[in-house]
């Protein structure tokens, strides 16, 4: 027998389903955006260590070179060198592991060998607690590829990151004598000692394992619990990448993030939950048959929001005669007016820096592939900046973390003032679309930031804008009463005359922003000669 209901029954049923409907939407939502934001934090950390690594690394070769230049120096080196006089040269190096960037725990120098022009060893000294087991070349690679060397080649510096005993060391080789060698220097270290002041410049707690799980350093503040925290791991590969010489790992407190994350989940969940009530008491209260049809365009709308989250801002044009039925229409683009608000609240938290309110690094990557596909089919071209605030480090060490803060605050607001930059309200989604004509200033995390430059018509107009963002970062900040000057370190990299890729361009800027670091520029503008 046919089950018979009445229309308010059929009402009531609907309606009740619909509520599901949208509070599932919610709720599955909500824990994607969730999730997505907690994987960008996590890989904007992993790009931050990286870069930090990669600092420190470069800083451990500067000083094994430096350790290594004042050793050639020496008179009684050299004098024992010229005479083959293993003894001595023996006793020249153990004194290096009394010299001040040894003793001053600057790096931990674990060997010293003295190699014949023909890479025969003639002597050697290590560390008195070094971990080596065996005498001779740490990095035996290191040492194989000098061999291959011919000619000029013979003279260049090399350096490796290798493994030893399941170990890893990081070695250098500086050729000794002038344009024909008479011998090379091979300065052995361990990386670890130079790497664990990431963790200050970080403001994280660091810890480092080798690839099989033991510990080699852990900070005194890395918590006994992580419940409520992220871990962002970088493996370190060594120089030939055949092997992974370090595992890092950096803590980040995210409960607070986490914490207002569910306090957005609970408000959407809660407004869903008040607007649906509010939408079936008004339906039971001036039900008319005429509402059927009505209804069925809500459930059909509100199956296309299943499918795709994207439409929930587009409101329900269907109008009725039926002042009931237009008001049921009114309260349910009130609903999915609200949730689109408050989707775009969570996708902006998603792509921006909750410091300086810029954009960050999810955002950047986005719109380059956004523009790099714009302009593949035409001429137009684009510059990226790659900016480093070089007294950032200083103003941390000396006034505290929040000068830090307000240091970056303020150089972003004066950059900022002068890019086409585009606004980003709370409670509508970042659309690349939007904001392709504009500039786009982006905080890449620590002291650095990126500038994207759209559709520039000539060089002469990129360089304009770098003088005028490094004319306005150099006037004095006020910290504590004091005036603190700043500068910046910027790397041009132009699509697509350097580059027509995203990680190219990254890479040219990179190496410009080092180079206009390293000779004291302003900003520099990437050339192959830099390569």
């Amino acid at each position: 027998m046919p089950l018979y209901v009445s229309i308010k029954t059929n009402l009531v049923l609907t309606i009740f389903l619909v509520g599901l409907l949208g509070l599932g939407l919610a709720l599955a939502s909500t824990s994607i955006y969730q999730d997505v934001i907690l994987d960008y934090k996590r890989q904007s950390l992993v790009d931050l260590v990286e870069i930090k690594i990669r600092d420190k690394m470069n800083e451990l070769e500067e000083y094994a070179q430096d350790l290594g230049n004042n050793l050639k120096i020496s008179t009684r080196f050299r004098q024992a060198l010229g005479n083959n006089d293993t003894t001595a040269l023996h006793d020249a190096l153990a004194q290096q592991f009394h010299q001040y960037f040894v003793t001053a725990n600057i790096l931990r120098l674990e060997r010293l060998l003295v190699f014949s022009p023909d890479f025969e060893p003639l002597a050697e000294s290590s560390a008195e607690n070094t971990s080596l087991k065996h005498p001779g070349a740490v990095c035996p690679g290191l040492v194989e590829q000098a061999e291959q060397r011919r000619g000029a080649e013979r003279l260049k510096i090399l350096a490796t990151l290798c493994n030893n005993n399941e170990r890893p060391y990081h070695a250098v080789l500086l050729p000794l004598g002038g344009l024909n060698p008479s011998g090379y220097l091979e300065i052995v270290t361990a990386p670890t000692r130079s790497l664990s002041p990431i963790e200050d410049e970080l403001g994280m707690p660091v810890q480092f394992r080798l690839p099989d799980g033991e510990l080699l350093y852990r900070s005194p503040q890395w918590p006994e619990s992580r419940d409520g925290g992220l871990v962002a791991r970088y493996r370190l590969d060594t120089t030939d990448h055949q092997e992974s010489a370090l595992l890092i790992e950096v803590y980040d407190d995210t409960r607070n993030m986490y914490q207002q994350l569910q306090q957005t989940r609970n408000t959407i969940m809660l407004l869903s939950a008040i607007i649906i009530a509010l939408v079936t008491a008004v339906a039971l209260i001036l039900l008319r048959r005429t509402l059927i049809r009505p209804l069925q365009v809500l459930n059909s709308h509100l199956q296309r929001l299943h499918g795709d989250n994207k439409l929930l801002g587009e409101p329900i044009t269907s109008r009725s005669n039926i002042i009931e039925v237009n008001q049921l229409i009114d309260d349910f683009n009130l609903m999915a007016g609200e949730l689109h608000n408050l989707y775009g609240r969570l996708e902006r938290m998603a792509y921006t820096d909750p410091l300086t309110h810029l954009p960050n690094r999810g955002l950047f990557n986005n719109y380059i592939d956004y523009l790099l596909n714009e302009y593949s089919d035409s001429e137009k071209r684009f510059a990226l900046f790659l900016i480093d605030l070089d007294e950032f480090k200083r103003v941390n060490d000396e006034f505290g973390h929040e000068a830090g803060d307000m240091l970056l605050c303020e150089i972003a607001s004066r950059m900022n003032n002068i890019l086409r930059t585009p606004t980003l309200t709370d409670n509508k989604g970042i659309s690349l679309v939007d904001i392709a004509n504009h500039d786009l200033l982006v905080r890449l995390g620590g002291d650095e930031f990126a500038v994207v430059l759209p559709d520039i018509k000539s060089n002469e107009q990129v360089d304009e804008i770098a003088k005028k963002l490094t004319t306005a970062a150099r006037a004095p900040i006020t910290i504590h009463k004091i005036p603190v000057v700043t500068r910046l370190s910027i790397g041009i990299a132009i699509y697509p005359d350097d580059s027509n890729g995203r990680t190219g361009l990254l890479r040219r800027a990179d190496v410009a922003m080092y180079h206009a670091k390293n000779h004291k520029l302003d900003y520099c503008f990437y050339h192959h000669e830099m390569t």
